[in-house]
C-alpha cells in the first residue's frame, strides 16, 4: 500500500489551512495530497500508525479552534450572521437547521406513501392543497391539509 507522504511543510500548510475555516479535505489537497489521501491519512491513524495519528490529531484540534474562534466571534461581534451562516454549513452537524431538514424528509416520505396509495386525482389533490398552503410563510400543518380531503 502506498501512504500518503507526510512532510512537515505539507502538515503546517494543512493545518493552517483548517485552522482559518478551509476543510480538512479541500486543505489537504490545497497542500499537494492526492484526492482522498487525508481520508487515507484517517484510516491510518485508525489503525495505529503513530505519524499520521499526530497530523489527523493536529487537523482535528485545528478544525476545533476554528469552530471555537467562530462562536466566539459570533457571541462578541455585531457582525454575527455572516459567521453564523458559516458555522451553520461548515459544522451542520451541531449547527445546522435539523429540524427543518427532519420536517422536509418526513413530509417528502409522507408524500411518496400517499402517490404509491391514492388514486391520481386523490393525489393530485393533495399536492395541490399542499402547495396552496405549504409556502415559506405558512404555518398550516401538513396533517390539517391531510385531514381537509376526508
Amino acid at each position: 500500500m502506498n501512504y500518503p507522504e507526510l512532510d512537515p511543510i505539507r502538515i503546517a500548510e494543512v493545518v493552517d489551512a483548517v485552522t482559518n475555516g478551509v476543510a480538512p479535505n479541500t486543505a489537504s489537497r490545497a497542500a499537494g495530497f492526492q484526492k482522498r489521501e487525508f481520508a487515507r491519512c484517517e484510516a491510518l491513524a485508525r489503525q495505529g500508525h503513530p505519524e499520521y495519528s499526530e497530523f489527523v490529531a493536529s487537523v482535528y484540534r485545528a478544525e476545533a479552534q476554528f469552530e471555537r474562534d467562530l462562536v466566539k466571534d459570533i457571541k462578541t461581534k455585531s457582525d454575527w450572521r455572516g459567521k453564523f451562516k458559516l458555522l451553520e454549513s461548515r459544522f451542520n452537524d451541531r449547527w445546522g437547521q435539523k429540524i427543518q431538514v427532519e420536517v422536509k424528509q418526513e413530509v417528502n416520505r409522507i408524500l411518496d406513501i400517499c402517490e404509491r396509495a391514492l388514486p391520481e386525482e386523490h393525489y393530485a389533490k393533495v399536492l395541490e392543497m399542499v402547495g396552496a398552503v405549504g409556502g415559506e410563510t405558512s404555518s398550516e400543518p401538513v396533517a390539517a391539509v391531510v385531514n381537509r380531503l376526508h
